[in-house]
C-alpha cells in the first residue's frame, strides 16, 4: 500500500474530510487531495510526522516501513537527513512525470525538499567523465529552470526514458552533452527543441559497492 493510500485510509478511519485534515496541517484541501492521489510523491518528513500525529498512527506506518499503525518509530529529522524515493526510470506521462521501477527510498544529507527531489538510478556509461557510472544514485531536483549552461541534469526526449547529460540551452538550440567522448552530443534546433523536456538538475551523487 502506498503512502497516498495509507493517508486516505487513516483519514477515513478518523472520520475526517479532506478540508478538515488540510486545516489541521495548514494546507489547502486540494493539496491534501494531491497527497492522497499520489500526485505529490515525496512528502517532507515533518509533514509526514504531522499527518501521522493527527491521524493517530506512526510515520513508519504511513511510509510503508511497518504494518503496525501505532508504534514509537519516527521519521528521522536529525542532522537534516531525508529519505527520497529511488526510481529506475523517469518518463513524460499524461499527467506530468511518470516514475517507473520504484525501488524504495535512499537517505541523503542536506536541506533538500523531498517534495521536489527524487533519486534516479544511473543507466549506461555516458557520464563516466564526471565520475558517474552505471548503477550510481543521483539526487535530482525537479525544476522549471530554463537557463542551463552545462549543468548536469535529466532530460526527456520524445517522451521516452530520461537521460543524464550536461545541458546547454540557448535561444536557438538545446544540446545534451555526454562526458564520455565516445558518446556523441545530441543537438536540437528550432522546432525540434520542443522534443526535449528538462526534468531537473543533479545535486548529489552516491555510489554503493554492495
Amino acid at each position: 500500500m502506498l503512502i497516498s493510500d495509507r493517508i486516505k485510509e487513516m483519514r477515513l478511519k478518523r472520520g475526517m474530510t479532506l478540508k478538515e485534515l488540510g486545516e489541521r496541517i495548514g494546507k489547502a484541501e486540494a493539496t491534501v487531495q494531491r497527497y492522497e492521489s499520489g500526485n505529490i510523491r515525496n512528502l517532507k518528513s515533518d509533514t509526514i510526522a504531522e499527518i501521522a500525529d493527527i491521524l493517530h498512527c506512526s510515520p513508519a506506518y504511513l511510509m510503508g516501513w511497518s504494518d503496525i499503525k501505532h508504534s514509537e518509530m519516527e521519521v528521522s529529522r536529525e542532522n537534516n537527513v531525508h529519505r527520497y524515493e529511488v526510481v529506475g526510470t523517469v518518463k513524460a506521462g499524461p499527467d506530468g512525470l511518470a516514475y517507473e521501477e520504484v525501488d524504495g527510498f535512499e537517505p541523503f544529507d542536506g536541506n533538500y525538499d523531498p517534495e521536489d527531489h527524487f533519486v534516479l538510478r544511473v543507466k549506461g556509461d555516458s557520464m563516466t567523465g564526471d565520475g558517474i557510472f552505471n548503477g550510481d544514485l543521483v539526487l535530482v531536483e525537479e525544476t522549471c529552470e530554463t537557463s542551463y549552461n552545462g549543468q548536469i541534469g535529466v532530460a526527456i526526449v520524445n517522451g521516452e526514458e530520461g537521460t543524464i547529460k550536461h545541458i546547454y540551452i540557448t535561444g536557438e538550440s538545446i544540446t545534451l552533452q555526454s562526458s564520455n567522448p565516445e558518446v556523441a552530443p545530441r543537438i536540437f534546433v528550432g522546432s525540434d527543441m520542443n522534443r526535449v523536456r528538462i526534468v531537473g538538475v543533479v545535486v548529489e551523487m552516491k555510489r554503493k559497492f554492495r
